[in-house]
């Protein structure tokens, strides 16, 4: 599974329990620049254009968490 997919399977789980579509949670562009930016702080991750504090206080966390995973994807490796 890729990392967006894994984002994409998380973002869906919490749209679904809080009630809201997945691109209130995290649009697609911003779920592709995590991927691309591999946030480790939450520093890092505000840098990411419309993530403001609501969004780290309630997701940052789970998103600094799913970016250390390490599922044989290689940072800034791109052989396409």
């Amino acid at each position: 599974m890729s990392f967006f997919n894994l984002f994409r399977e998380r973002r869906s789980k919490k749209s679904k329990k809080e009630g809201v579509p997945p691109y209130v949670i995290f649009t697609n562009n911003q779920l592709a620049s995590i991927v691309k930016k591999r946030p480790q702080s939450l520093s890092e991750l505000s840098e990411i254009e419309g993530i403001g504090k609501a969004k780290l206080e309630k997701y940052g966390q789970e998103i600094l968490e799913i970016s250390k995973i390490n599922i044989g994807e290689n940072k800034g490796n791109s052989h396409e």
